[in-house]
């Protein structure tokens, strides 16, 4: 070989070319390659440092990706109890309404009946059962009218309120009436213009 191109081995002294990292015969590392080797090994560590450190990188995005998810999930939770609690109405506390600006309005007090109905004496006949009598038979007249009891008021709604055959038929019940407890008639247009009203 030529000088300089090659070295002899120190285990069996063949002439060995520069490069060799080791004797082809006897395997044994060549002198001045160590220098090389560890060159070489800082550069394979280098490169495993690298990418241990990419791996690394890539494991804290994949964190980094559940971090968001939890916020996401957290903020949508938030936002759907913040709806569901806007959505319910207010609710009434001792007679009183809790408003969303916060001020507290008196509930309104519950309508009372126009008329209050007395209470009727249970040793009295019906009235219902003596009007229901006195409404078939100005069916049965062609008189056909409504009537209705109201306390100690007998309500005839009938286009014939003028009709004296309607008058007569009103005395015939009048005396069953007062039985009952009524004691006033009162006859009004089906639209409700009143023609009379009188004691029975």
């Amino acid at each position: 070989m030529t000088e300089g191109t090659s070295q002899p081995c120190p285990a069996c002294g063949i002439n060995v070319m520069i490069g060799y990292t080791k004797c082809p015969k006897c395997h044994v590392p060549m002198p001045g390659m160590a220098t090389r080797v560890k060159r070489a090994s800082m550069g394979g560590g280098t490169t495993s440092e690298r990418i241990e450190v990419l791996d690394a990188g890539s494991g804290g995005g994949g964190s980094g990706w559940m971090w968001i998810a939890v916020i996401v999930v957290f903020g949508a939770g938030i936002a759907l109890w913040a709806t569901q609690r806007g959505s319910k109405k207010p609710v009434a506390v001792g007679g009183q309404i809790e408003r969303g600006s916060g001020v507290a309005t008196q509930a309104p007090p519950p309508e009372q009946p126009d008329v209050l109905q007395p209470p009727r004496d249970p040793n009295q006949p019906d009235p219902a059962y003596a009007a229901d009598a006195l409404e078939g038979e100005l069916a049965g007249e062609r008189l056909y009218s409504t009537v209705d009891v109201f306390g100690d008021l007998l309500d005839v709604r009938s286009a014939f309120c003028g009709e004296a055959r309607l008058g007569e038929i009103l005395a015939r019940y009048a005396a069953e009436m007062r039985g009952a407890g009524v004691s006033r008639v009162r006859c009004s247009e089906t639209h409700g213009a009143q023609v009379f009203e009188r004691p029975l």
